[in-house]
This record gives C-alpha cells, sequence and structure tokens, in this order.
C-alpha cells in the first residue's frame, strides 16, 4: 500500500513513551522508533459529531460513520485491494461481549493483516515491541492515523475514559486473527 497521505496543517496528537521515560510528540521521531509502522494527520471527517458524542451506535449510524470515512485513506485501502473499512466504537458501560473484545487486544500479539487505525474520538494506546525487543507506548487521538504492519507485535487498551470511535481498515479480513506472543508488557 502507499504512504497515507498527511495533512500538512493538521496537528498530531500523538505521543510515544519509550521504556527508557522519553515522551517524543515530533512525528518524523514518532515514526523512527515505530519505523516500519508510523503515524500519520488524517482529519476527522466532517458532518458526523453527532455520532461522536454518544454510544452505542445504530446500524445506520454505523453506516453514517463509515460513509463519512477518509476518502483518501479508503481510496488507497481499497487500490490495495483491502476489505471496506469496519467501525469501532467502544464507550463506558459497554456491554460484555465488547468488553471481551476489548480485552483480547490487550496481551502482545501479532495479526496477519497490514492494519490502519484512524481515531476519530477518544484516545487509545498501542504498545509495540519494535524488532530490536524494545517496547514503546503510542498514544493515539483524534486526526491520527496509525499504520500497523502486518506481523509486528503489538497490544492496545483504551483510555481510562474508555471511549474510542475509530474507522479500521484491514488489509485481510477478518484481520484480527491475533497470534498471541506470551511477551511480558514491560512498559506501561
Amino acid at each position: 500500500m502507499t504512504p497515507l497521505t498527511a495533512s500538512a496543517t493538521l496537528p498530531l496528537v500523538v505521543e510515544l513513551r519509550t521504556q527508557a521515560g522519553d515522551v517524543l510528540t515530533d512525528r518524523r521521531a514518532v515514526d523512527e522508533m515505530i519505523t516500519p509502522c508510523r503515524v500519520q494527520a488524517v482529519p476527522v471527517p466532517g458532518g458526523i459529531a453527532d455520532l461522536l458524542d454518544h454510544a452505542p451506535l445504530t446500524d445506520d449510524e454505523h453506516a453514517r460513520l463509515l460513509a463519512h470515512a477518509d476518502p483518501t485513506v479508503t481510496a488507497e485501502c481499497t487500490a490495495a485491494g483491502w476489505p471496506p473499512p469496519l467501525a469501532q466504537v467502544f464507550w463506558p458501560g459497554m456491554p460484555d461481549t465488547l468488553e471481551q473484545m476489548v480485552a483480547g487486544y490487550a496481551p502482545p500479539h501479532t495479526n496477519p493483516a497490514d492494519e490502519v487505525h484512524h481515531v476519530l474520538a477518544g484516545r487509545v494506546q498501542f504498545g509495540i515491541v519494535r524488532v530490536d525487543g524494545i517496547q514503546v507506548l503510542l498514544t493515539l487521538g483524534p486526526g491520527d492515523a496509525f499504520h500497523l504492519r502486518a506481523g509486528t507485535e503489538h497490544w492496545s487498551v483504551l483510555s481510562p475514559e474508555r471511549r474510542l470511535t475509530a474507522v479500521v481498515y484491514l488489509s485481510l479480513a477478518p484481520g484480527f486473527a491475533h497470534h498471541y506472543t506470551g511477551t511480558a508488557i514491560r512498559i506501561t
């Protein structure tokens, strides 16, 4: 897939913490630490503000959210032969089935698919185990699009507010075939 197109004027709210305690907020520095993965600024689309402040969403609201997905990211993923994107909406007090899904993302694992997570509302943390074994913790917020390469060892957790609305693109369906690694998490 070709690199995602980033808006030159949209500020990233991304933050990366290293095991050594360093905090990086510069996109280039963050991308150097997580290569071959990357984070880019992709605007939160207009016309969906009413979908970002409540949950759960109805089926029609999910469809509307996906219809407003970023056209550039959608076009690039479609051109690369990826399936249609998915909407992920999590909220405090969500049903146990969603809580179990979220819990499944927390242990370190790999996936057979490339993934793009475009955060529209809320915050999420991705832990990444670099090729050299060093772990980093990436915090994403609205307007961040995280491209995670297939096979990259990682985990993810919701922010303490437990709210997240994201559009997720997967290079393979279903894409979330987690292969748990048993790696101990050394950064929180």
